[in-house]
């Protein structure tokens, strides 16, 4: 997609940094964990091209790329994939990460969902880029037939999900935007980090709506979020208060 190719563009030149954008299957012909695998795929990837040598590594790669530092990223349901990847990771479901270092991962306006409606959900007027009707509705294709919205694809902190407490997460950027219907999910994952003493980090654009980034990365909210995501990856990659 033409705005996502933008975003990547950007914090290429920018930030610098090698910049591996990935699709994932789609719903409803592929429901999750479908999604989850590909981006576990992208990683098992990474490892074997840092394993790489001779004619079986991508001399770009080879020759640019720091394994010792890998970020991984993601805008709206792309943030909540990142979250299942940082849990697969650190639990060891998604085996070891000899060769590479995951530094850190950074969340834009993560979509999480719930049986629970939050404020924002609630009070919110549609956005220009989301509605809840719509985010029901992808939650409906998505989720595994017969779940509902507090499924732990979902809700990462629903009665079914896995306790967090003992996980060790690399530092997390966690982006919400004021106008989001989801805001209130994302400041609440937030929370509940920093509650469990997670090295987290929330930043809050005022006046933004939900994916504002993808829709608009050269905007001065776009700017913003290149300086935030800079200074995340080359500081000391980890949060602060």
């Amino acid at each position: 997609m033409p705005n996502f190719h933008a975003c990547c563009v950007r914090l290429a030149g920018e930030l610098p940094a090698v910049v591996l954008s990935a699709d994932y299957r789609l719903a409803p012909e592929h429901r999750f964990p479908a999604g989850l695998d590909d981006a576990a795929n992208v990683l098992s990837w990474v490892r074997g091209q840092a394993a790489a040598i001779g004619d079986n590594a991508d001399p770009w790669l080879s020759e640019t790329a720091d394994f010792g530092r890998v970020f991984i990223a993601g805008d709206s349901a792309g943030g909540g994939v990142v979250h299942h990847t940082a849990v697969g990771l650190a639990s060891g479901r998604l085996g070891p990460l000899d060769l590479i270092r995951v530094a850190g991962c950074a969340m834009l306006c993560p979509l999480f969902g719930g049986e629970e409606r939050t404020a924002s959900e609630a009070e919110f007027p549609p956005g220009p880029f989301l509605s809840l009707p719509a985010v029901d509705q992808a939650w409906r294709l998505v989720l595994p037939p017969g779940s509902t919205r507090d499924h732990p694809l979902a809700n990462p902190f629903g009665p079914n999900s896995p306790a967090l407490d003992g996980v060790a997460l690399p530092p997390m950027l966690v982006v919400a935007a004021a106008h989001d219907l989801l805001r209130d999910r994302s400041v609440d994952y937030a929370a509940r980090l920093k509650a469990m003493e997670k090295p987290v980090e929330l930043v809050e654009f005022e006046g933004q709506h939900h994916g504002f980034f993808a829709v608009e990365p050269y905007g001065d909210a776009g700017s913003e979020v290149v300086r935030l995501v800079k200074r995340f990856a080359y500081g000391n990659g980890g949060a602060s208060d």
